[in-house]
């Protein structure tokens, strides 16, 4: 396997793919009215920015051992990522968009919260359900109370249950 920065190339593949995802979103973006294309552009900004914090963050160099260590300062330095580890992280974001697309935002959000958090991070269910609980109220206050946007309903709850 050819190295890159002291890791194998294959470390750096969800990452660089996402931030090609979010250029590609951002250069989508910048055709729209100006109105239009703010929120986004600075959603695809943020995510590119991230990716590059990622990305500099997996390199097996000083500066990469700081940004890790700054960031998650619990984290061991692991010699790399099982195959079976990043396989569950990206099947576990497939089926959040799989979630998205039929149940909502309401419903698929905190859904992932809890399986991710209770699953893959090992919190206990309290934990769990506390956090999901916070980050569906905090997207609810911004999205509908404060910005007045509805949330997406998903696929099978338009489809098969009547707005209240």
């Amino acid at each position: 396997m050819k190295n890159f920065f002291g890791r194998p190339v294959t470390d750096y593949l969800l990452s660089a793919g996402l931030a090609a995802s979010a250029a590609a979103f951002l250069a989508t973006a910048w055709g729209y009215a100006p109105d239009a294309r703010a929120f986004p552009a600075a959603v695809a900004s943020l995510l590119l920015t991230l990716c590059a914090l990622d990305l500099a963050g997996l390199t097996d160099t000083a500066a990469g051992k700081i940004i890790r260590k700054s960031l998650n300062p619990t984290i061991k330095e692991p010699a790399g990522a099982e195959l079976s580890t990043q396989a569950a992280a990206v099947l576990s974001l497939a089926a959040l968009v799989a979630a998205l697309v039929l149940l909502g935002i309401e419903i698929a959000v905190p859904l992932y919260l809890i399986t991710s958090l209770r699953f893959r991070a090992r919190r206990p269910w309290a934990s769990c359900f506390a956090i999901a609980a916070g980050v569906s109220a905090a997207m609810w206050l911004l999205f509908v109370a404060v910005l007045r946007l509805d949330l997406y309903r998903g696929y099978l709850l338009t489809r098969f249950v009547t707005a209240g």
